[in-house]
């Protein structure tokens, strides 16, 4: 359920670098792997540009680029190569959710198609929480849980996996 404050501003909290965190768990419950993220939201005319860049526990690097238009309504839509027929949503107060169909690389090169149904939730105290929801073929597969938090760029995810495999 969606609350009016904090109205949450999806180019405002994007803008500059922000960092993620999350995990996927399988439709179980088990935790199947880790990830840590870095984005970078910029605006480019009409669109706001946001790349992302995901550094998975496995080793998996994953890149992708959001172009994204929301309206005075909070109508929500954006494309990126990795997602078949683009993203809708709908920002009301401090809650985003989106609905989108994309191609995700899995185990051995092979790509799966997967729904998503995904949940953005702005916190009173300014911390940004996501729930995505996975599924094939209408079955549930499991959940992805990501916390965002803007930072100054210098601690990005690939130096801070550099750094701890060196020590």
């Amino acid at each position: 359920m969606a609350s009016d404050s904090p109205k949450f501003d999806f180019e405002q909290y994007f803008t500059g670098h922000v960092k993620a965190s999350g995990w996927f768990t399988d439709r179980f419950g088990n935790i199947k792997k880790h990830f840590c993220g870095d984005f970078y939201g910029s605006t480019e005319g009409d669109d706001f540009v946001l790349d992302e860049a995901l550094y998975y526990s496995d080793g998996s690097v994953e890149k992708r680029q959001w172009r994204v238009r929301i309206n005075e309504q909070g109508d929500f839509t954006g494309e990126s190569p990795a997602l078949i027929n683009g993203v809708t949503g709908k920002i009301v107060g401090n809650t985003l959710r989106m609905a989108y169909v994309m191609k995700v690389d899995v185990a051995n090169g092979k790509q799966w198609i997967l729904n998503m149904d995904d949940w953005m939730i702005l916190q009173p105290d300014g911390s940004l929480h996501n729930q995505t929801y996975v599924s094939k073929w209408g079955v549930k597969i499991g959940r992805v849980s990501t916390q965002y938090q803007p930072h100054d760029g210098e601690l990005l995810c690939n130096n801070l996996i550099e750094k701890r495999k060196a020590s």
